[in-house]
């Protein structure tokens, strides 16, 4: 898959082929070749985005975000999913808009996005490092912080600024990545700081501290 025009006409006739039969998750990703990564990724990626902790479903997509980040790194043309799940059959609707939310994405990316800085998300350095941000950013969503405000957003909008940047060819949007990958270990710092701190002086309130004797 080497550009975007490509990926729009594989995703537009995975469209059309879910519409007259019923399509595998396997079959979808054959059909996308290298852009699976970014796909896949984004799947998982972009429903982290909503500002409230989705508990277990949030580390469901962390944990496979972490995997899909790994096997990039390791450069495996193609990601790698246990039999199962590649057989599982998705119903035509939400082929459809899994597939039309992510045209509607890629098209809104190509409006301020173009190839730049292309030997940082190209080859073996590319993969390295979008396979980095990728993996850090499904750990970070699949520590479970319940109840913690904005805990999947900010690694997930890591994950999908990488994804765009691999689809893209721009490096500009790896550093965009980079940027909320940084957000989201001072945010995670911040959050364990203040849980430390609040505990603390709890114990301090009910005389539970060292001159409590």
């Amino acid at each position: 898959m080497k550009n975007w025009e490509e990926l729009h006409e594989a995703l537009r006739d995975c469209a059309r082929r879910a519409r007259d039969k019923h399509l595998t998750i396997g079959e979808v990703l054959d059909g996308l070749g290298e852009a699976s990564y970014p796909f896949l990724a984004i799947l998982f990626a972009v429903p982290m985005l909503v500002p409230v902790s989705l508990g277990p479903v949030a580390t469901a997509a962390g944990i496979s975000l972490a995997a899909l980040g790994f096997q990039l790194m390791t450069g495996r043309p193609e990601p790698w999913l246990p039999r199962r799940v590649r057989a599982i059959v998705l119903p035509e609707k939400v082929w459809l808009v899994l597939i039309g939310g992510a045209l509607r994405l890629f098209t809104f990316c190509r409006s301020f996005t173009r190839p730049r800085g292309e030997r940082w998300v190209t080859g073996r350095r590319g993969r390295i490092l979008g396979g980095a941000v990728i993996g850090t950013a499904g750990f970070l969503i699949a520590i479970p912080f319940i109840g913690v405000p904005l805990n999947n957003t900010i690694p997930g909008f890591a994950a999908v600024f990488a994804c765009i940047a691999e689809l893209e060819r721009d490096a500009a949007m790896l550093w965009v990545a980079l940027a909320w990958l940084v957000l989201s270990v001072a945010y995670f710092t911040f959050v364990v700081w203040l849980v430390f701190v609040v505990g603390v002086n709890a114990f301090e309130w009910l005389g539970w501290g060292k001159g409590s004797a």
